[in-house]
């Protein structure tokens, strides 16, 4: 009796000493979703592997007997799958090297199908009835022994096609593993062994096969933890891999006959992300959970457009994209249940997706500083802008200020990571620097004013006369206003500065927070592969281009798509037009709507007040005599 008091006294103490982790257990369904484009696909390779999708069902010596089957289509039938497919066969009774009584007939099959998948994630279809058209469309009139044939021949052909899932299953399981934290990874055994699959659900897209599995959550208390640098560097360096993917999933769609709409689904999520993330490292809110729902909404983006394009029989790798879409679709799922699960996203969970769709993952996903030719081309953007030569003559300068351009500002640990991840080697000898002459005279500390702006108006002038055309709103927007937004944006950005001097030395202009650079402030970080990096900083003509071509693009791809709630067409609505452009140009496309509603509410930011002072100064002849903001010289 005294022992047994003990225990209790024991078990009491030990309960409110140690820390308590209650875990309970919710369901989740993770979906398995085959369109029918990539059901028909996988089984032209499961089935149609002749020339040109064709099959050979029989085909016996002598050529009495023949069956081809060609032209496989899916569709649905109420409750069940109805697969089609066009037949074309010879049918008699061989004797010697003669054929008797034979009987050549075309046409089409068409069956009714229930599909079924067992525990070993095998995918198979029984037929529950089957009808012949003739070429016209019609019944044929066959006699129902030969009819009964025909079945004969096609039924345990078609009944025999099997599609293995157990590959991309077991590339999710290998996926979802490692996203579950240390301490949790028994649970997330039992999780992924527990995973079972549903009878498969026909639906207007295709099949959905519900992956049915019993996730555990915990409930603990986490003191909150102040961000350390190298752990704001690991965060970083996990975004960036997170960018290079999202860039590597958008190529994939090289090939493909992208309409408008879907060049802006890409466009905008990409833009999306990337001034998100620069909003979320400003406020001090970067964290990989940051990441994975930056994921799972881009993912719920662009899903339609990559369910469209990438599943077609000409792709060899059907089931690694059947993996990849049902990875992301599980992290959604999951994602769904909320932070009790305590998953995180990491380096190696990108490589492994990016590793489902291609062989050198780690290849693909590598930082580079160039332009990315293919991505503008995806995005509709067209050729890479041409990198203007410069024409001005180069400045006199003292004897022993030679040195080449050199930055000294300050980097910060999270820009550090993005410089050094290989963007410097890979633009050794590729990118010659410009000497100290040829930048001394852009330079607002040792340049008369007068003469900076006289040719910094210049190089604004050339950059309207060669963007404007490709605008798409000619009747609101002229020529001559978009020089004024030009200016005005210039103005704002940078003062009209793309070098200064710091510390004795001259360099390109960085913003506050060391991410955009130059005349235009162009963000390097969110345009990244659609310009090139260095000559926004070096070359003022080409920043200029850039952003000139920027404004260009969220006129023609944002803006114009809009209802305005102004009109246009009036001084007041061209004043509005600007702010709402400068907005997007400055924020990103989340100021689409967000602008309108402040400007009507009379709730403009700052940088929008000054923004419209500027523009309307800039309409002025002697414009040029109200600029008060470069450095005295």
């Amino acid at each position: 009796m005294k022992s047994r008091s003990i225990l209790w006294i024991v078990w009491v103490i030990v309960s409110f000493t140690l820390p308590v982790q209650l875990a309970r257990c919710e369901s989740v369904s993770i979906p398995i979703s085959i369109d029918f484009p990539l059901l028909r696909a996988l089984i032209v390779q499961e089935a149609y592997s002749g020339p040109g999708e064709t099959a050979t069902v029989v085909d016996e010596p002598g050529g009495c007997n023949r069956v081809f089957l060609s032209a496989p289509e899916i569709g649905v039938d109420r409750d069940f799958l109805r697969f089609q497919t066009a037949v074309r066969l010879k049918l008699g009774t061989g004797f010697g090297d003669y054929c008797l009584a034979p009987l050549e007939w075309e046409g089409t099959v068409i069956i009714k199908q229930r599909p079924r998948i067992d525990e070993q994630w095998q995918l198979s279809f029984d037929i529950l009835d089957s009808s012949l058209l003739d070429k016209d469309g019609q019944p044929p009139k066959l006699a129902g022994l030969v009819f009964d044939q025909i079945k004969g021949y096609l039924h345990p052909y078609l009944q025999q096609i099997t599609i293995d899932l157990s590959p991309p299953v077991r590339d999710l399981k290998s996926f979802l593993l490692p996203l579950f934290p240390f301490e949790h990874q028994d649970a997330a055994i039992r999780f992924l062994a527990g995973m079972r699959p549903q009878q498969p659900i026909v639906i207007a897209e295709g099949l959905r096969i519900d992956v049915l599995c019993e996730v555990e959550t915990f409930e603990e208390s986490r003191v909150g933890l102040v961000a350390s640098p190298e752990a704001l560097a690991r965060t970083m360096e996990l975004w960036q891999t997170w960018d290079n993917l999202l860039i590597y999933l958008i190529s994939q769609l090289s090939d493909q006959p992208l309409t408008h709409d879907e060049q802006s689904v890409l466009m905008d999520t990409l833009l999306t992300v990337r001034y998100q993330f620069e909003e979320a490292l400003r406020e001090e809110k970067l964290t990989s959970n940051f990441i994975r729902e930056q994921f799972v909404w881009s993912w719920q983006q662009m899903e339609r457009v990559f369910r469209r394009h990438l599943t077609d029989s000409s792709s060899d790798n059907l089931l690694g994209y059947l993996a990849f879409f049902t990875a992301t679709d599980a992290l959604v799922a999951l994602d769904r249940v909320g932070p009790a699960i305590g998953i995180e996203i990491s380096r190696d969970g990108f490589y492994r997706l990016a590793e489902m769709i291609s062989s050198d993952p780690v290849g693909q996903l590598q930082e580079t500083p160039e332009v990315n030719s293919l991505l503008r081309k995806i995005l509709g953007l067209g050729e890479p802008l041409e990198v203007p030569i410069q024409e001005d003559e180069p400045d006199q300068v003292d004897q022993g200020e030679e040195d080449q351009p050199t930055s000294m500002l300050p980097i910060p640990p999270g820009w550090r990571i993005w410089e050094l991840l290989g963007c410097a080697e890979a633009w050794a000898g590729e990118f010659k620097m410009p000497a100290l002459n040829e930048i001394r005279g852009w330079t607002a500390e040792t340049t008369p004013h007068d003469i900076l702006l006289q040719k910094v108006s210049k190089v604004l002038e050339e950059a309207t006369v060669k963007e404007h055309k490709n605008l798409n709103l000619p009747a609101v927007v002229d020529r001559k206003w978009f020089g004024i937004m030009l200016r005005a944006t210039a103005w704002q950005e940078s003062c009209f500065r793309q070098f200064h001097i710091e510390r004795d030395k001259v360099t390109y202009l960085l913003s506050y927070n060391q991410t955009s650079v130059g005349l235009m402030q162009i963000n390097e970080r969110v345009w990244r592969g659609i310009y090139d990096r260095e000559q926004l900083r070096w070359n003022v003509r080409y920043n200029a281009l850039a952003g000139a071509e920027i404004l260009i693009l969220y006129l023609n791809k944002y803006i114009h798509k809009e209802k305005p709630p102004v009109t246009l067409g009036t001084a007041s609505g061209k004043r509005f037009l600007a702010v709402w452009l400068y907005a997007l140009y400055n924020g990103g496309p989340s100021q689409l709507n967000k602008l309108p509603k402040r400007y009507l509410k009379k709730q403009l930011y700052q940088s929008e007040e000054l923004f419209l002072v500027k523009y309307d100064q800039a309409q002025g002849r002697g414009w040029t005599s109200q600029v008060t903001c470069l450095p005295v010289n």
